[in-house]
């Protein structure tokens, strides 16, 4: 998790150095308000995955340089095998949404 957080304090150090160079070129309000807001969002993210990297306390596999493969195998989850809910959502979003006619 490691390169996460890293990749996403980049990310928002990237959108903001992007954002002062926009606003100083002679940007938009909205688009320099979107730059502002994506480098807070991304700031964001990567506090919550280093925090939580921080609060679990071990090293990862795919933090380990010298990992395998197979030190990630294992059970990853349960999946449901199918459900119905996403044809009656669908089914109903397309009876309830108005179609443009002309």
């Amino acid at each position: 998790m490691k390169t996460n957080y890293r990749l996403f304090v980049g990310l928002a150090v990237f959108y903001a150095i992007i954002t002062v160079v926009y606003y100083y070129v002679g940007g938009e309000p909205l688009g320099i308000s979107c730059l502002l807001l994506s480098s807070l969002l991304a700031a964001m993210v990567g506090y919550y995955v280093w925090f939580t990297d921080r609060r679990i306390g071990v090293t990862l596999p795919e933090d380990n340089l010298e990992g395998e493969i197979a030190d990630r195998a294992g059970e990853q989850g349960f999946f449901s095998p199918h459900s119905w809910w996403p044809f009656v959502v669908s089914l109903f979003a397309t009876l309830t949404v108005p179609t443009s006619t002309g």
